[in-house]
C-alpha cells in the first residue's frame, strides 16, 4: 500500500519514496492476505484463482471463478469494475462467519454507487509487475468509511426478512443476498451520511 497513506503508524513523508522504492511487488501467487486465517487458507487452496488487484484483492473457487475475477481495474478497486460488481450481477449471497456487519465488504460497492456530501477520491499506489519490471503504479480510489456499516446492517435486518442467523460449528452465521445488501446501503448512505461540518 501506499506509505502516504499509513497512519498505524504513520511514518514520515520523507521516508515515503524510499518505501515506495524498496516494497516488494504484489504478486497474486506468493503476497498474503491481510483478512486473517481463514482467508490466507483459502488463497492457498489447490486451484483457487486471484484477482490482480494489489490492495483488494479477491479469490474465488468453482466454475464462475475466472468470470468473477477477471477485469479487476486498479482504479476504484471495490466499484463497478471489481468482484464485488460480478458476484452482486450474479445474485451473489454475504455469508458473515462468526463477524458483524463492520466488515460486509459488499457495503464497499454501496459507497461507490451512493451519493453523499463529502464523498471524496483520492490518488494512491502500489508496486507491481509490468512488463517483467518492478513499477510503482498510480491509481485512483474512494475514500472508504466502514464506521456506518454496523448501523446499516441493523436497519436491514430490522426492516426485512432476508437476513438468516444460525449456528456454524462454535459461533453464528448470518446469510443474506448481496444485493439486498447493496441497495439497502445505498439508500441508507444516501439518506444518513451528511457533511462532516455539520455532525454533533
Amino acid at each position: 500500500s501506499d506509505p502516504a497513506r499509513w497512519v498505524n503508524p504513520p511514518v514520515p513523508e520523507t521516508w515515503w519514496n524510499l518505501i515506495r522504492a524498496t516494497m516488494p511487488p504484489y504478486d497474486p501467487r506468493f503476497t498474503p492476505t491481510i483478512l486473517g486465517a481463514v482467508a490466507e487458507v483459502f488463497r492457498s487452496y489447490p486451484g483457487v484463482l486471484r484477482s490482480a488487484h494489489p490492495h483488494y484483492s479477491f479469490t474465488a473457487l468453482g466454475p464462475q471463478a475466472e468470470r468473477i475475477l477477471a477485469g479487476h481495474e486498479l482504479d476504484y478497486g471495490l466499484g463497478e469494475e471489481s468482484p464485488l460488481a460480478r458476484i452482486c450481477e450474479a445474485g451473489g449471497s454475504v455469508l458473515l462467519l462468526g463477524t458483524g456487519h463492520d466488515v460486509n465488504t459488499s457495503m464497499h460497492l454501496a459507497e461507490h454507487r451512493a451519493q453523499w456530501p463529502d464523498k471524496k477520491i483520492f490518488r494512491t499506489g502500489a508496486p507491481m509487475v509490468v512488463g517483467g519490471e518492478r513499477r510503482w503504479i498510480e491509481f485512483d480510489d474512494l475514500d472508504l468509511d466502514s464506521s456506518d456499516f454496523t448501523r446499516i446492517g441493523g436497519d436491514l435486518e430490522a426492516s426485512s426478512t432476508v437476513v438468516g442467523r444460525g449456528p456454524v460449528a462454535g459461533g453464528e452465521a448470518a446469510l443474506m443476498p448481496q444485493p439486498a445488501v447493496v441497495d439497502q446501503a445505498v439508500r441508507w448512505i444516501e439518506a444518513n451520511r451528511v457533511p462532516a461540518a455539520s455532525r454533533t
